[in-house]
């Protein structure tokens, strides 16, 4: 088995957006081993602020929306996520008191967890997955955003 990935970017250009979606994968496709959800502000003049205030209410992160993955027979439902937006992100030294790992000017710096796919062990004669995605933000300062789907699946030879 040849383990390869498969990703599926669906666009979010509107607050309350509903959206179904289809992903279709080769057909020598046989079992879907992970999947991974990433979402990414795409708006031009939007500077990722370190908290959100809405309302007086101050936020580190925010669900940006859900999704659910289902095979196109059986209708079944085999992967649902809330999505969080991941650009806001709390300033290191305020939640501390401790001063950002690195250096500064042209060098290194580290924020951020490394990206995991959620295991799963789907086998499958069916190719088509069929996605449902709700935002559920309400904030327009973040619209537009995209959110990435990416597959990891086993072929055969």
């Amino acid at each position: 088995m040849n383990e390869n990935y498969h990703i599926h970017t669906l666009a979010v250009n509107n607050a309350g957006e509903k959206k179904l979606f289809q992903i279709k994968l080769p057909r020598n496709a046989k079992t879907i081993t992970g999947i991974l959800i990433t979402e990414t502000s795409v708006n031009p003049i939007f500077s990722p602020p370190s908290v959100l205030i809405i309302n007086g209410k101050e936020y580190f992160a925010l669900k940006a929306g859900s999704i659910s993955l289902k095979l196109h027979n059986p209708k079944d439902i085999f992967f649902a996520e809330d999505v969080i937006a991941s650009e806001i992100m709390p300033d290191y030294e305020t939640l501390t008191g401790i001063n950002k790992i690195g250096f500064d000017g042209g060098s290194f710096n580290t924020m951020g967890n490394p990206m995991e796919y959620r295991k799963v062990n789907i086998e499958s004669k069916e190719t088509i997955i069929e996605g449902y995605y709700a935002d559920t933000m309400l904030v327009n300062e973040l619209i537009p955003y995209q959110i990435k789907i990416y597959i990891r699946y086993e072929t055969e030879q």
